[in-house]
């Protein structure tokens, strides 16, 4: 099959990148015709690659993610593919779409930790994620959990019917012990994530204190507390 994807970074340096690099890669070692459309690539062997000029991601995010949705959309509008996957608020045209996570429920999450304001990009891109999945711009959505699946059900009113849980995997070849030595007399938790607020991060640090005082126990986080919609993290820093 022919198959387009969208990234608007192809590498293995985030997980949404990642995602969509693993993905590509296998897809045409199974014998697929893969495009992909993007900002900025590393390169892969076999696949086609479209660029859609961007503003460079460094400044406000508004000037990259504005003109690569709008570039996406006119892309796929009118196309010969078999399949468009896209992740979340990518397109308004696309057979698959990969729901990395809701910014809905992010804005709610901000709300809870006491910061209530929406930036110009929020409110864009609240306004695009209600389109997308309130008039069901999609045969099917993939959820990595299923609290994300939830949270579709919940803000949007996306049939169960619509949604897959797929679980986010790892490549062995690349991730593995890189040292198998136990320290018996410490537990060591680890978490390697972004957007501390969804991924339980506050709640976890509350339980790494309780545990604390009764064991040898420590958490090491893996990650950046920059962003959770479009703030820049206060919320987080107020909680460690």
């Amino acid at each position: 099959m022919k198959i387009a994807l969208t990234a608007s970074e192809f590498n293995r340096k985030g997980g949404e990148a990642r995602y969509v690099t693993e993905l590509a890669d296998n897809l045409y070692k199974t014998g697929h015709d893969v495009h992909v459309y993007t900002c900025n690539h590393i390169n892969s062997r076999g696949i086609t690659f479209h660029n859609i000029p961007n503003i460079p991601y460094s400044y406000p995010r508004i000037l990259s993610y504005v003109p690569y949705f709008i570039q996406n959309s006119l892309n796929f509008r009118s196309c010969d593919y078999d399949i468009v996957h896209t992740g979340g608020n990518e397109s308004l045209y696309q057979d698959v779409i990969t729901t990395q996570s809701i910014h809905a429920a992010g804005m709610e999450y901000k709300k809870k930790y006491g910061s209530t304001g929406l930036g110009i990009l929020d409110k864009i891109l609240l306004t695009i994620e209600k389109h997308i999945y309130t008039k069901q711009l999609f045969k099917k959505a993939i959820c990595a959990s299923e609290s994300t699946k939830s949270e579709l059900m919940h803000f949007y009113n996306v049939p169960e019917s619509l949604i897959e849980v797929i679980p986010y995997g790892i490549n062995p070849s690349e991730f593995f012990p890189y040292n198998t030595e136990k320290d018996e007399d410490r537990i060591t938790l680890m978490i390697v994530a972004t957007e501390f607020l969804r991924k339980g991060v506050p709640e976890l640090i509350k339980a790494t204190n309780i545990l604390a005082e009764r064991h040898n126990i420590r958490l090491m986080v893996v990650g950046s507390p920059s962003v959770e919609g479009n703030g820049r993290g206060k919320a987080y820093y107020d909680l460690m």
